[in-house]
């Protein structure tokens, strides 16, 4: 701060004195110490000073003044200039924070702290938001770690709108030094932020030719109007327009609802400034709005017709037509095809119905057993009793079709029972192999190495080995066998040692 006061002081300095006078000393002193002035002799018409030729060590901190005067060849002294200025605590310093404030308005200041040696003002955030739209002053100041209050710096600008300006319209005509074509305006919705001039533009009404004066404005999202521009234009005869491409509904055909359809424009001809959409009588369906390129429709049931054109100054471009159908409710699936005769225990038994890959199916079983899934065809596992297997199927639009339904009819499976062993001797007497298979049914048959009589195994007649016991299915249910397995142990004698001792007293 003490640089920046010489620097002043000097510039007064210079003007007191003739510009032909050499200056020979200068003095200075601080304060109201005006006998302790310091002299310091010089030579040269103008003169440089730097603050390292201020001594001012021996100040205390805080704020002070220097009083300064030039001395000419003549011996004559300029008159006194004097400047305040600050002399700073000794050690290392940085920035706390800044204050700003607006227009007259200083007694509503911002303070907003900081850290470090510098800020970039740029990245510092300023609240205009409460401001009049228009020209403003901004006023700023730093504080340091000392608590000095640098300079105020000032600095005018225009508060603008809030939000990001847009393009909403564009007005345009053509002037040749006689009286303006009618205005064309061109209507942005929603705003853009570019246009493409070369085919934006109609001039359909314009006669044609080279060198016309073509006069622009644009208007953003603000109401305001931008200033005029003029180019020079060729006038030639308009491309047809093209037909659109199709229709796209952005969600299900659902009766009752709300659903957008969005075009795929023409890939040639002139470049459309809007479209043209009508619907044709349907059984409540109705147009409910239209912007640009989407139209809402509402959907009521059966078929309608929806059309649709490009449109640009010049003119209508040829229809499209398309047919929007509603999403019927579902009709009962069916028949229910599969195994509806089974038997008792079958893994993954199949049933299906005929299929349309727009719906989705959802099954349920009740009775012998009980079961549920979705998709079709569709799999369970067999119970043991008869049951009601039922299909119902659900459109897009979450209708439910009248359920479907089948009754499974289940076989008892037979049971032969399970593996058994007999074992027994070649002497003993005959055996029930029934009883070896635990609890079979039956009535069945047995094959083996040998007959097998009334179930009955007789090691005295028959040879041992794998007897098995079938019990015959019926319907859909498989024959069911079970094991019996004879073993006869050989029988195995052993010597008598002729050394072995004999009990005594045992004859």
């Amino acid at each position: 701060m003490l640089r920046k006061s010489l620097t002043l002081l000097f510039a007064g300095a210079l003007a007191h004195g003739s510009v032909c006078q050499t200056l020979t000393a200068y003095e200075y002193w601080f304060d109201q110490n005006d006998g302790n002035r310091t002299t310091v002799p010089v030579s040269g018409n103008p003169i440089t000073i730097s603050g390292a030729s201020i001594d001012a060590s021996a100040l205390n901190s805080g704020p002070h003044w220097i009083h300064f005067r030039l001395k000419d060849a003549q011996a004559q002294w300029s008159s006194v200039v004097s400047r305040p200025f600050q002399v700073l605590p000794q050690g290392s310093n940085t920035l706390v924070r800044y204050e700003y404030w607006f227009d007259e308005d200083d007694g509503a200041r911002q303070s907003v702290a900081v850290t470090g040696p510098s800020i970039d003002l740029p990245n510092e955030s300023v609240d205009a938001s409460a401001l009049d739209i228009g020209p403003h002053w901004l006023h700023f100041r730093i504080q340091d770690a000392f608590g000095f209050w640098g300079p105020v710096e000032s600095r005018q600008f225009h508060r603008g709108q809030d939000s990001p300006y847009l393009i909403t319209a564009l007005r345009y005509w053509v002037s040749n030094d006689v009286q303006p074509l009618d205005l064309h305006t061109v209507v942005f919705d929603p705003p853009v932020q570019q246009l493409n001039f070369n085919s934006l533009l109609e001039a359909c009404d314009l006669p044609l030719g080279n060198n016309q004066q073509l006069k622009l404005q644009l208007r953003d999202n603000h109401a305001q109007w931008s200033s005029v521009v003029t180019r020079v234009i060729n006038v030639s005869a308009p491309a047809p327009l093209g037909t659109p491409l199709a229709v796209t509904a952005l969600a299900p055909l659902c009766p009752g609802s709300s659903v957008a359809l969005v075009l795929m424009p023409p890939s040639s001809g002139a470049t459309p400034t809007g479209y043209a959409w009508s619907l044709l009588p349907g059984t409540n369906w109705s147009l409910d709005s239209t912007r640009a390129d989407t139209a809402w429709v509402t959907v009521g049931s059966g078929g309608a017709d929806v059309q649709v054109n490009a449109t640009n100054l010049c003119g209508t471009g040829p229809v499209l037509v398309e047919t929007l159908n509603a999403i019927p409710p579902p009709g009962q699936p069916g028949p229910i095809t599969g195994d509806l005769t089974v038997c008792e225990g079958t893994m993954g038994a199949l049933y299906s119905v005929p299929n349309d890959p727009t719906l989705d199916y959802t099954w349920t079983v009740t009775g012998g057993w009980t079961d549920s899934g979705s998709g079709n065809p569709f799999n369970t596992d067999v119970g043991t009793a008869d049951a009601t297997i039922s299909v119902v199927a659900t459109n897009q639009c979450g209708d439910d079709s009248p359920v479907a339904m089948a009754m499974i009819t289940v076989e008892e499976a037979p049971d032969a029972g399970l593996d058994g062993v007999l074992e027994t001797c070649s002497d003993d007497l005959p055996s029930d192999l029934l009883a070896v298979l635990t609890n079979p049914d039956l009535g069945g048959g047995w094959s083996g190495p040998s007959s097998v009589v009334n179930g009955l195994y007789d090691p005295q007649a028959m040879e041992p080995g794998v007897y098995i016991y079938t019990v015959a299915g019926g319907g859909t249910c498989p024959d069911d066998i079970a094991q019996a397995t004879v073993v006869e142990p050989d029988l195995e004698l052993g010597w008598i040692d002729s050394t072995a001792t004999t009990q005594q007293g045992v004859t």
